[in-house]
């Protein structure tokens, strides 16, 4: 079980998660601190030299060492290659680094406290209390800070006390400041990573609110479509597209159906045959538009232009055919199709304020019903303009109209 002063996951993932955001959100700034912090640390060497010049050699050397050990970790805060690691332990960085500067701070001290210098002392007491000021301003995770802050401190007055030193001033004013300034730092710190946390898992939740009200705009609309809503903050538009080919669809004898099934079965067979229609057109590139009733509507060339749209158009037909037909084989249900195709301009876009849906108006959709309503269950019915666009060896002229031939649907051509 977790503490709660811990600040942790107890989901491991969900930790690694934060871990990662948190870093990301926050890299310019370490990359800062990460600068910073030696040129503090080293900036100190002259106030050695001038309190302390008998043990300065001694405090220049463990300046130098620590000074470059902080150096050494800066790669890691701009490095691309060492991405992963700051990202994934940016948080074990600091602990470490952390250590070694209040450390090596501490030995300053101690040293001091060999010299038996008042003023020194008073300097490295100074110095302690603003590298806790540092460590908890730095968002190092709580834990961490305390850890780094509170042992120090512990220490450092521990020393103090076998060292012998008395002066009742120095410690009554170092002690109550040591003890505001770690009580106060580790509310700060302990807030500040508890609003982080809480801030993550709200943005998590954000997200994936928003992420679900994507997908189900994009099942509703085109994801060119839903895009364009989304950065347009929602306003409708209406645009025309000047050479597209539609297709309509209706089933044949549905209401015999309709008084031979029970509602649900009945669902169920136009919900098998519509989502053949739906895995069709995403293998053949074509939009669909909406289910009307026992109707289907859809459409090559939208949202996007494409130059074959009619070839695809009737490639999709010629599959829906034959999609019902494997339907009726496997149901024993009298169910047949009426298709008709017909290439033009339309009018498409996003009318109204609620339930958006992207639909389109206009000659080829007329023509489509036309053709449709004029045609023959089984068959494919082609606006003039879609079969010669088609060829000679896709398409039959009978009567008054032009049919996908039976070759191309797959199906034994009667002419012979």
């Amino acid at each position: 079980m977790r503490l709660p002063w811990a600040q942790s996951f107890e989901d491991p993932v969900l930790e690694t998660e934060y871990q990662v955001a948190f870093a990301r959100a926050w890299r310019g700034y370490y990359r800062m601190v990460s600068v910073l912090l030696p040129v503090l640390f080293g900036s100190f060497a002259p106030a050695d030299r001038l309190i302390a010049p008998e043990a300065f050699p001694t405090l220049l050397g463990i300046r130098v060492a620590v000074v470059t050990f902080l150096v050494a970790a800066i790669p890691f805060y701009f490095s691309r290659r060492l991405q992963d690691i700051y990202e994934r332990h940016l948080q074990t960085l600091l602990l470490v680094e952390g250590m070694v500067a209040f450390g090596g701070l501490l030995s300053i001290g101690l040293i001091a406290l060999g010299e038996g210098r008042l003023l020194w002392l008073q300097a490295s007491v100074m110095g302690m209390l603003i590298a806790i000021a540092f460590v908890y301003a730095s968002r190092m995770r709580f834990r961490y800070a305390a850890l780094i802050s509170i042992g120090g401190t512990l220490v450092a007055y521990g020393w103090l006390g076998v060292s012998g030193v008395r002066d009742p001033v120095l410690l009554t004013v170092s002690v109550y400041y040591a003890f505001m300034i770690n009580a106060l730092g580790m509310w700060i710190a302990w807030t500040l990573e508890r609003d982080s946390r809480e801030d993550f898992l709200r943005g998590r939740q954000l997200t994936g609110a928003r992420q679900r009200t994507e997908r189900l705009l994009h099942m509703v609309l085109p994801p060119q479509i839903s895009e364009r809503m989304r950065h347009t903050q929602g306003r409708t538009f209406a645009e025309l597209h000047d050479d597209v080919t539609v297709v309509l669809a209706d089933v044949t004898g549905f209401t015999p159906l309709c008084e031979g099934l029970d509602p649900m079965a009945l669902g169920g067979l136009l919900d098998e045959v519509f989502s053949r229609f739906d895995e069709l057109c995403d293998r053949h590139g074509v939009l669909k538009m909406k289910t009307l009733g026992d109707g289907w509507l859809a459409c090559a060339g939208l949202p996007d232009p494409r130059p074959d749209h009619v070839q695809a158009a009737a490639a999709l037909a010629r599959d829906m055919q034959l999609a019902v037909d494997e339907v009726r084989a496997s149901t024993g249900r009298d169910i047949s199709l009426r298709i008709g195709v017909c290439t033009g301009p339309v009018v498409a876009g996003v009318i109204g304020r609620t339930r958006y849906a992207y639909d389109i108006w206009g000659e080829a959709v007329r023509g489509a019903t036309r053709m449709e309503q004029g045609g023959t269950p089984g068959r494919v019915r082609l606006a003039p303009g879609t079969a010669g666009r088609l060829g000679p060896d896709r398409v039959v002229r009978e009567g008054d109209g032009w049919w996908l031939s039976e070759g191309s649907l797959g199906r034994p051509d009667p002419s012979g």
